[in-house]
């Protein structure tokens, strides 16, 4: 049996010399965030978060965090009540994905992710 670190907890990044497996026990991808973690876990958050927002002309780069090697569903909406689908996709190795919006009304809608 295994016990996730708590949000906050001092082993969270705490291997700073690269001396760790390059998986944790359940297969994740070490190191997740600056450095790896101390023990049989590395530390993820519990759900996906959108992290930056980057304009380039009329489209939008949305960059963000999650469980390695999982589908998501990026949407975007203009009021917040109707949103519709912008890219599907999985996380990469590392539990990061980066989506890009290249929609005329991109800098003008609000984003959320959504996991199936």
């Amino acid at each position: 049996m295994t016990c996730s670190p708590l949000p906050g907890s001092p082993c969270i990044d705490a291997i700073t010399n690269g001396y760790y497996p390059p998986t944790d026990q359940r297969g994740f991808t070490r190191p997740y965030g600056k450095a790896a973690d101390v023990g049989a876990l590395e530390y993820y958050p519990s759900n996906f978060t959108i992290t930056s927002l980057t304009g380039a002309n009329s489209n939008w780069a949305v960059q963000g965090n999650g469980f390695p090697l999982t589908p998501y569903l990026l949407q975007s909406s203009s009021n917040l009540t109707t949103w519709s689908a912008v890219q599907t996709n999985a996380t990469g190795p590392n539990g990061l994905f980066e989506a890009l919006d290249t929609t005329s009304e991109a800098s003008q809608r609000f984003y959320r992710i959504s996991v199936p």
